[in-house]
């Protein structure tokens, strides 16, 4: 549905989550209600996401005075950079401008304007997935060994179908590590059985591992024998109401039902997907309502974009705008993103290597309390030289925060176990390395880093 501000139907649905800041239903709420300033600025915020539809809107405020000036000129302008993203009402209602107007000059002077600072091509250029079906096998690890989840028994028998979008790193000997659950429908359903499964993957050695997060969207669906299909036929009706009513949400603009939509459309076997599907038969739904919720503002959707881009995930690989919707990510507040822009920042080979705006972004992060961050930290610390003792003592109130929440961490008691070499306190460091060597034996995870620190300890007197 767009231009919302001319066919608004406000619908009070208590399902906006904590992430949603402004996107477009919010923004046409408010300037429905009058408040034409606040709308505006939301507005322009999602317009530089490459939102056509605020765009639009934008027009639509200028050509009416509507909390700004009456200006004919940036009307068109605004029109027209909506046209030029797709909306056929925006280009048609530029050129009846224009045929209207007998100063062109300053219509196109308007246009010139805006395009220095918001324009199609730099949308291109910066933020514009090429969507694809493949994946860059370049990027793509091998499985030696998979087990699938175990469908928690509480959600067989209320007949609950979901998700769970899952980050994880390879090590060295391709272990599956610092397994972090992103996001998860419903809530808390399904994390479990997929973390303890994810425990077990192995992948084949290669010159590609170690390899850090690694994304994956895992589908939890029921049976689908002719006994379900009896029972969902007596059901579709009451499913159809509750659909009917969360597709009027993602039309109207509301970012979380966009996102949440994309991510059931990569499947045709759960019951709101088959559903959905109805509605947006296509393929590339998925996909397109992924980008328009990250259009949107949504902080979920472009995390989710800028990890497909970074490895090439049904998008052509392009690592510069990957990192563009990271930090628009980031930049909302979204601790993954905040901790992923940081790692990505140190990535040594990449012309955007960067040590002190990753600490700023790992920093953010860590006091939201994401404890991969804290361990990127405590490593970045230890790979500089010149730590002062009042450096040590918060590097290790970083680590035994870390195992106050995990105390089998292996890398965290391994980092323990360094901060305390480096402080020539060789007692504790080879109590916490044991603790490290034998949880990593238990976890069956890479051990070289652990024994060349082993090495050193031998060594001293």
């Amino acid at each position: 549905m767009r231009y919302l501000i001319t066919t608004l139907l406000l619908l009070c649905f208590s399902l906006m989550h904590f992430g949603l800041k402004a996107d477009l239903l919010s923004a046409s709420v408010n300037y429905t209600n009058g408040e034409y300033q606040k709308a505006l600025n939301e507005f322009s915020q999602l317009a530089k996401l490459g939102n056509s539809d605020a765009m639009f809107n934008i027009a639509v405020m200028h050509l009416h005075g509507r909390g700004v000036k009456k200006d004919i000129n940036k009307a068109y302008a605004w029109f027209s950079l909506a046209g030029e993203f797709g909306i056929t009402d925006a280009k048609n209602t530029a050129e009846y401008i224009a045929t209207q107007t007998q100063n062109s000059d300053a219509l196109h002077q308007a246009k010139q304007q805006l395009d220095a600072e918001l324009s199609y091509q730099r949308y291109v250029n910066t933020l514009a997935p090429q969507f694809n079906e493949t994946f860059n096998t370049l990027t793509q690890p091998i499985k030696s060994f998979n087990v699938d989840p175990v469908y928690p028994e509480h959600a067989v028998d209320r007949g609950i179908e979901g998700w769970v979008w899952v980050e994880y790193d390879i090590d060295g000997a391709g272990a599956v590590i610092n397994a972090q659950i992103i996001d998860s429908y419903p809530q808390k359903t399904f994390d479990n059985a997929m973390l303890m499964a994810l425990k077990r993957w192995r992948f084949k050695q290669s010159e590609q591992l170690p390899i850090k997060r690694r994304n994956l969207l895992y589908h939890f669906t029921t049976f689908k024998g002719k006994r379900y299909q009896q029972g969902f036929s007596r059901q579709q009706r009451e499913y159809q109401k509750h659909i009917a009513e969360v597709i009027e949400q993602a039309e109207n603009g509301n970012a979380l039902w966009q996102y949440r939509i994309a991510q059931w459309l990569t499947t045709d076997k759960h019951n709101a997907s088959k559903l959905l599907k109805y509605h947006w038969p296509k393929e590339s739904e998925a996909q397109n309502l992924m980008l328009n919720a990250a259009k949107n503002g949504y902080p979920f959707a472009q995390y989710r974009i800028a990890t497909q881009l970074l490895v090439g995930d049904k998008t052509a690989q392009d690592r510069k705008k990957g990192l563009n919707w990271l930090l628009l990510s980031a930049q909302n507040g979204f601790a993954s993103a905040q901790y992923r822009l940081g790692i990505e920042l140190l990535v040594k080979k990449s012309v955007h290597y960067d040590t002190e705006k990753a600490r700023l972004w790992l920093t953010q992060a860590s006091d939201k309390g994401h404890l991969l961050a804290k361990t990127a930290l405590t490593r970045l610390a230890l790979s500089q030289a010149d730590i002062s003792e009042s450096e040590y003592k918060t590097l290790h109130q970083q680590i035994d925060s870390v195992l106050q929440q995990n105390a089998n961490n292996a890398e965290a008691w391994y980092l323990k176990a360094k901060l305390s070499y480096q402080q020539n306190d060789i007692s504790s460091a080879i109590k916490q390395l044991d603790r490290a060597i034998d949880n990593a034996n238990a976890q069956k995870i890479d051990l070289s880093e652990m024994k060349a620190l082993k090495r050193k300890l031998a060594a001293k007197p």
